[in-house]
């Protein structure tokens, strides 16, 4: 039964004695009324009582514990450009000491001593991070003491290589050197052309002695 419940029939009984206190008294007995004060007291009593049983009869409340409320980068979260610094946040201010730890496929990357602010832990990454998957290691302690930890997994898109426009092309060395052959062809004809004609010469002039000689023998003979 609740607090209101036991208040209205506290009501209700105060009403049926006052109800037979007047009956007896209009009746002529003697009618035995108590006190304002300890009808007050005894009043508050009745009330308080369920309150001041429930309250030590229920347990103590439970506090919950600290824990991780953000992030910077988030689990799971993918980056398209290295983080120079991380940072943890907890829902209860944080106490020292405090380590931060990231590791890659290359192993533990180097990070500075992390710095504490109140609920949050920031730690600067020293080295520049290369595309590929992380994962961020934590333990940290709350003002009751309490140790916090975990791990995030994050990683960071691979840069793509710098395209390079294709090479200009190159002139072949047979186109080079066409000209040069056509140049040496003809100047070969033309030689070749003047020797011809030096033979024919030479040939014609064979010719012209070779008749005179015939023509000279003959007239030298009709004169015999």
């Amino acid at each position: 039964m609740d607090l209101w419940h036991r208040l209205v029939r506290f009501r209700a009984l105060r009403g049926r004695a006052l109800l037979r206190t007047v009956v007896a008294l209009r009746a002529g007995c003697p009618v035995n009324v108590p006190d304002s004060s300890e009808v007050l007291v005894r009043s508050a009593i009745r009330l308080l009582a369920p309150v001041v049983v429930t309250g030590v009869l229920l347990p103590a409340p439970v506090h919950a514990h600290a824990s991780l409320v953000e992030s910077n980068p988030e689990d799971g979260q993918v980056l398209e450009a290295a983080p120079d610094v991380v940072s943890l946040t907890l829902n209860e201010p944080v106490a020292e000491p405090a380590f931060v730890v990231i590791s890659g496929a290359g192993g533990e990357v180097e990070t500075a001593a992390a710095e504490i602010d109140g609920r949050t832990v920031t730690a600067r990454v020293a080295e520049e991070l290369e595309g590929g998957e992380y994962t961020l290691s934590y333990r940290l302690i709350s003002a009751d003491a309490h140790a916090v930890t975990g791990t995030l997994e994050f990683s960071i898109e691979q840069s793509a290589p710098p395209t390079t426009p294709p090479p200009a092309p190159t002139p072949t060395p047979t186109d080079e050197a066409a000209p040069t052959v056509a140049a040496d062809d003809s100047g070969a004809d033309r030689d070749r052309l003047l020797v011809v004609l030096g033979l024919f010469a030479l040939f014609m002039a064979g010719l012209v002695y070779y008749v005179r000689a015939r023509l000279q023998r003959s007239a030298g003979d009709r004169e015999v």
